[in-house]
């Protein structure tokens, strides 16, 4: 985990985003295994009811018994800046990721999955919806925020990564004035 959020740092800063981790606290009453989010929300709404202040990620071993398997889930975009608010988290599972692999995607899972937490949405939705931003175009770029984007798509667009560092959980000196 430790690695990975090292790595979820380097996606950041590479986008001018700096992160810093406040601390791991490990949580004995959380499942180690949460249900699919469409099954069920109360488990996760029960898991942000224990967050700290700030983004709080949280590992799982897995998250459902769907094919193919679900990687992380947003509480909402964006999140709550309220600590415990049922709207304050992120969940990433250690079941989609293999850190025997070079293409680990445990690091990829919580940049994308804290990205929606910090105001983003899928560079383009199944559906056909495409995100606003002007410069945030689908098919180009390698983007976190596509919705299959794997390991290699570590890109923010300069309008993302303003809509990250405008959400009140982040500090930027740039916003300052």
């Amino acid at each position: 985990v430790l690695a990975a959020f090292e790595e979820m740092e380097a996606i950041y800063r590479a986008a001018g985003i700096d992160v810093s981790l406040a601390g791991l606290h490990r949580q004995e009453q959380l499942p180690t295994e949460l249900p699919s989010p469409s099954v069920d929300l109360q488990s996760y709404h029960a898991a942000f009811a224990r967050g700290q202040s700030g983004l709080n990620i949280f590992v799982v071993d897995a998250l459902g018994d769907e094919d193919p398997a679900l990687g992380g889930y947003a509480s909402a975009i964006p999140l709550s800046a309220r600590a415990t608010s049922r709207f304050s988290g992120v969940v990433v599972a250690l079941g989609f990721s293999d850190p025997a692999r070079e293409e680990d995607l445990l690091a990829y899972t919580m940049a994308h999955e804290s990205a929606h937490g910090l105001g983003l949405f899928h560079v383009q939705e199944f559906a056909g919806w495409e995100d606003p931003l002007a410069d945030t175009t689908p098919g180009e770029g390698e983007n976190l925020m596509g919705v299959l984007a794997r390991h290699q798509d570590r890109n923010l667009s300069p309008s993302q990564a303003l809509v990250m560092r405008s959400h009140p959980l982040c500090r930027s000196s740039g916003l300052d004035d």
